[in-house]
């Protein structure tokens, strides 16, 4: 006949413990407690309930197709994603195009602002120096209240420097 060993759960007593070992286990969540509160005990329930589901519940992996029907319509699939990624590579490419001549086309823009005001015609008379002086007054303000996220990468960013240089090559045309 075979013997039965009982092994208590809770060898630890508080007695045999320190204060210090009392501190650094507040909640005493040793592997040999078993675990408390309800959802605990949920954990527990669930994980037991899904070891002891029967085999006929488990999902079983995707098998292969079986019929000529089912083999042509997964060619079929096979032959779409296959267009869809070159479709998508495509698009992709024509973006970082788009974006490049996007990029071009503003500091295009800017470069030349900055040129005609770098370029200052010495001849120039008092009512016309204080004009520019006004002018470029209002465009510091401008370019100094623009609030630019670039980490976000946001396109209302982006409309906001075309903008601005879209108004300050008009200003400058102006000269």
């Amino acid at each position: 006949m075979a013997e039965t060993v009982v092994v208590p759960r809770n060898n630890h007593s508080s007695s045999d413990r320190s204060p210090d070992d009392a501190a650094e286990h507040p909640n005493d969540d040793r592997p040999d407690h078993p675990p408390k509160g309800k959802r605990a005990r949920g954990r527990e329930a669930a994980n037991e309930s899904t070891l002891a589901r029967p085999a006929r519940h488990r999902k079983k992996p995707d098998a292969e197709p079986r019929t000529p029907k089912e083999e042509d319509a997964a060619a079929t699939y096979a032959a779409l994603q296959r267009t869809f990624a070159e479709h998508l590579a495509m698009v992709r490419a024509e973006f970082r195009e788009a974006v490049a001549n996007y990029s071009v086309r503003v500091q295009g823009l800017l470069t030349h602002v900055d040129d005609s005001v770098a370029d200052g015609v010495p001849a120039l008379s008092s009512d016309e120096r204080a004009r520019r002086t006004r002018a470029l007054h209002d465009v510091l303000k401008e370019i100094e209240s623009l609030n630019l996220k670039p980490s976000k990468g946001r396109r209302r960013d982006l409309k906001k420097v075309e903008t601005l240089a879209e108004h300050l090559g008009d200003i400058i045309d102006e000269w």
